[in-house]
C-alpha cells in the first residue's frame, strides 16, 4: 500500500468528492463507510503487527467509529427506503421482480 494525497481516477476537488460522496443513497453510502472501515482495521492490524501501537490504536478506533457510521446511515436507510420509488432502488432479493 503506498498513501498519496490524491485519488489517481477521480479528477474533483475533495469538496465536490464529499459532496458526491454525501449524494449517494444511503444504502450506498453505508456500504461505502463499512469499506473503508474494514480497510483502516486492515491498515491497524499491520501497524500493530508491526508494534506501531500508537497509530494502529487510532487507526482500529477509526474504525469502529465508520463501522458505527455505517450502520447508523444504514438505520437512516430502513426510513428512507419505502419512499424512494423503485427505479431507484437496487434490486435485491426482496425487492426482485417475479417471474
Amino acid at each position: 500500500m503506498k498513501h498519496t494525497h490524491t485519488l489517481k481516477n477521480y479528477q474533483g476537488s475533495p469538496e465536490q468528492l464529499a459532496e458526491e460522496i454525501g449524494d449517494l443513497f444511503y444504502d450506498s453510502l453505508a456500504d461505502l463507510l463499512h469499506l473503508l472501515s474494514e480497510k483502516l482495521q486492515k491498515d491497524a492490524n499491520a501497524d500493530l503487527a508491526r508494534q506501531r501501537f500508537k497509530l494502529g490504536g487510532h487507526l482500529k478506533e477509526c474504525s469502529l467509529y465508520l463501522e458505527r457510521a455505517s450502520h447508523e446511515i444504514q438505520q437512516a436507510w430502513q426510513i428512507c427506503e419505502p419512499h424512494v420509488p423503485l427505479e431507484y432502488q437496487r434490486v435485491t432479493s426482496q425487492n426482485a421482480p417475479v417471474s
